[in-house]
């Protein structure tokens, strides 16, 4: 609304020297100052940042968990950007208390959900490299090598996960195979693509997270 609203300030600034309606409409309030329409810009400027990555993110029809990292750090540099604005003390301001607001979250390690660097880990344009060094560019030493350590047990976590699913569900198949009124067997697991995918994907965790697969 704000965005529509902008272009037409001198239309509105007419409106106070040619429309008496217009003055009368507001009674008791004053009516739009110049601090006003500049204060507005800042509040799109903040604003769309905001509305655009929640667009970005709350897409269904395609994947997102990969991209949840990326707008979550362009939010950060913005605002670490806006904060130390000295000619925009609006835009400044604003900044300043939502940085307190996001740091609150996503300055303590312990209060970040590692599956949201995880995304980003199986992206194959990125990988655990790149994450590693992200949280490098972001974090003092001490508080890098934590998080890495964090994100890389998170990675083994999954790991072992899968592993554990593809070997109890090879277990139940060889066990079910022998009874004559089993109806799904090994072989049709396979057709179905079960094992495949499970192996495939726990094989793709160990190979990201840079060790040999077994």
């Amino acid at each position: 609304m704000l965005e529509h609203a902008i272009p037409f300030q001198k239309a509105f600034e007419r409106l106070e020297d040619e429309d008496e309606g217009y003055v009368t409409w507001f009674k008791d309030d004053r009516q739009p100052s110049s601090l006003d329409w500049d204060n507005a810009r800042a509040f799109v400027q903040f604003l769309k940042l905001f509305y655009e990555v929640t667009l970005a993110l709350s897409g269904s029809l395609l994947i997102t968990a990969n991209c949840a990292f990326d707008e979550i750090q362009t939010i950060n540099e913005l605002l670490v950007k806006w904060s130390e604005n000295e000619v925009d003390c609006v835009l400044g301001t604003m900044a300043c208390n939502m940085r307190n607001k996001f740091d609150k979250y996503w300055g303590k390690i312990e209060n970040i959900n590692p599956l949201i660097y995880i995304g980003i880990v199986l992206d194959p344009r990125y990988k655990l490299e790149y994450v590693n060094f992200i949280c490098d560019a972001n974090y003092e030493i001490g508080t890098a090598t934590l998080l890495k350590k964090k994100i890389a047990n998170t990675l083994w976590q999954l790991y072992n996960f899968y592993t554990q699913e593809s070997h109890e569900v090879s277990q139940t198949s060889d066990d079910s195979a022998s009874h004559e009124e089993s109806v799904i067997t090994k072989e049709g697991l396979v057709d179905m693509g079960w094992l495949q995918i499970s192996n495939t994907y726990a094989t793709l965790l160990k190979f990201i997270a840079g060790r040999k697969a077994v």
